[in-house]
């Protein structure tokens, strides 16, 4: 167990720790061209500012109101060599659907030892502050409406950064298992040779229920439930 003045410390440090929307150093064409796509859409880099607020917002509120509950971390490596992940590998992570508190214990050590995370639109954005403070962070969100980047350019970027011997963490909200697009990711890595693993999380299907005290399924009235999806394979 870390005892209470290590965890209100962890929070204090990384609330502190400024976040990047990644390293200009090494930085990969396909980065490039994503950044550049950003820009000329309006979204980054004051996007990426914005998260970063709100993410140190976050891990401060955590630190003064709620260390008790905040997730533990036994390793937060001063490089990339401490890390204790191997190189050249990709986790397929889910976060949960939304709060902190529902990240599973794996989940929050891998984003202590990560050393590029790659992250879309997370309910819980203040576990990025978890990843070490040398660590980049790349955000690849999707929304609608909006331009955004595309499915294949997320999973080049995977596959580079795996080329690239980098220890990366693609950050999912739910679980990877349900409408995540995962199977284009996982299928991308594989016809590259490159190493990855499935990390489970909390699915917001199910979870928006439970947390609503809804169950899905009753002995009496319901003996199965489904879930579907509104949108189409190209949107």
């Amino acid at each position: 167990t870390v005892p209470t003045s290590r965890r209100a410390s962890y929070f204090v440090h990384h609330e502190t720790t400024a976040m990047r929307c990644g390293s200009s150093s090494g930085s990969s064409s396909i980065r490039s061209y994503m950044n550049s796509r950003f820009v000329e859409a309006g979204q980054a880099p004051s996007a990426c500012h914005r998260t970063s607020t709100r993410v140190r917002r976050g891990a401060a509120s955590a630190a003064s109101a709620d260390v008790e509950k905040a997730p533990f971390v036994l390793h937060n490596p001063a490089s990339a060599v401490e890390s204790a992940l191997p190189p050249g590998k990709c986790w397929l992570a889910g976060v949960g659907p939304g709060s902190w508190d529902h990240v599973t214990v794996k989940v929050v050590k891998l984003i202590a030892e990560a050393e590029v995370l790659v992250y879309d639109d997370l309910g819980a954005q203040e576990l990025l502050c978890a990843a070490p403070a040398w660590a980049e962070r790349m955000y690849v969100g999707k929304r609608g409406g909006t331009a955004s980047i595309k499915q294949h350019q997320i999973d080049q970027l995977l596959v580079t950064l795996c080329k690239q011997g980098k220890r990366v963490v693609r950050l999912k909200g739910g679980c990877p298992s349900t409408f995540s697009r995962v199977g284009s990711e996982a299928s991308a890595l594989s016809a590259a040779g490159c190493s990855f693993e499935l990390v489970p999380g909390v699915s917001t299907a199910t979870a928006a229920a439970v947390l609503a005290g809804l169950p899905l399924t009753d002995a009496k009235l319901a003996g199965a439930y489904a879930v579907v999806t509104a949108h189409d394979a190209s949107s």
